[in-house]
């Protein structure tokens, strides 16, 4: 004859199931933790290295006489656009734009970057402004540049818009003439999914551009 579970061997193997059952739910809730944070993390450091490739890469080529930079016309004190020229390998100038937007968007109040390249029908290397601002996501596509020399003046309406990042927290761009040197100082911030803290990724550029335009 058979014997069935005593009332204490039910209740010992219950526990052990219940206690392998919460630390097997503790350990999968801390591991989509960890996959949020760390998902969190490499977007916005992959959107750090894009930034910053870019920046290097095109500054360097400038003249440090033509970069102008435009602080924001609101209370987002860090986020700055930058504009200068380049030298196309056919001879041709091409203007060069980051600009960063006063969007703030929730839950972690970032903006927008984007990288814009302008081609005029001049020839001419200038002091490059743009309108209209401030600068917003909305109104990112109606962006045009009027390029001013002593001797010329053109307006750019074409162009080419890749957006780089819609986590950008800091934008802050120092342009020192005396010293030919640009220092641009970012920070990418993004909330974590299915949590309330935040990843930060910062770094801070020092470019010298090469000064060769006439």
């Amino acid at each position: 004859m058979k014997k069935g579970m005593t009332l204490i061997e039910v209740l010992f193997a219950t526990a052990i199931f219940s206690f392998v059952s919460i630390t097997l739910f503790a350990l999968f809730k801390l591991g989509q933790i960890y996959w949020g944070r760390g998902m969190s993390y490499n977007m916005i450091q992959n959107d750090m290295k894009k930034t910053s490739t870019l920046l290097e890469k095109y500054l360097k080529q400038s003249d440090i006489k033509y970069v102008s930079v435009y602080p924001p016309s609101t209370t987002i004190s860090q986020r700055d656009s930058i504009v200068f020229p380049v030298l196309r390998e056919d001879g041709m100038f091409e203007y060069i734009g980051f600009f960063s937007t006063t969007d703030q968007v929730p839950p972690d109040n970032t903006g927008f970057l984007y990288f814009i390249t302008f081609r005029p029908a001049q020839n001419f290397a200038g002091s490059p402004s743009f309108t209209p601002t401030p600068i917003t996501r909305s109104n990112i596509s109606n962006l045009s540049l009027t390029i001013s020399s002593s001797t010329s003046r053109t307006t750019i309406s074409q162009k080419n818009i890749i957006l780089l990042s819609d986590n950008i927290s800091v934008f802050d761009v120092e342009k020192r003439d005396n010293d030919n040197l640009v220092i641009i100082r970012m920070s990418f911030l993004k909330r974590t999914i299915g949590e309330g803290t935040d990843q930060v990724v910062g770094a801070s550029l020092f470019v010298t551009p090469m000064n060769n335009f006439q």
